[in-house]
């Protein structure tokens, strides 16, 4: 159970992804008193993280591409790192 949650049940919101509703991940949920509430198929949009994950990737793509018409090197995990903290709050 979930320290932050002082050991009460609580409910999460998970997409569809075919691991999420595995036998084994059921049992987890279960034996942490987690509910899982599936999002509706195909909807990206109502799942918050690929907001997040949209703002990460545009800026990524955008340092890259003026890294590479620049003929900088590029150090991935540098330009990840830097993107992340880029991304609004």
């Amino acid at each position: 159970m979930s320290k932050a949650m002082n050991s009460k049940p609580f409910a999460l919101l998970v997409d569809n992804l075919s691991v999420h509703k595995t036998l084994y991940i059921r049992g987890v949920y279960a034996s942490l008193k987690i509910t899982p509430i599936f999002n509706v198929p195909y909807s990206p949009e109502f799942n918050g993280i690929e907001h997040y994950w949209a703002a990460l990737k545009k800026i990524y793509k955008a340092m890259m591409l003026e890294k590479v018409l620049k003929d900088e090197g590029i150090d991935i995990k540098e330009v990840i790192e830097i993107a992340i903290e880029l991304v609004p709050k």
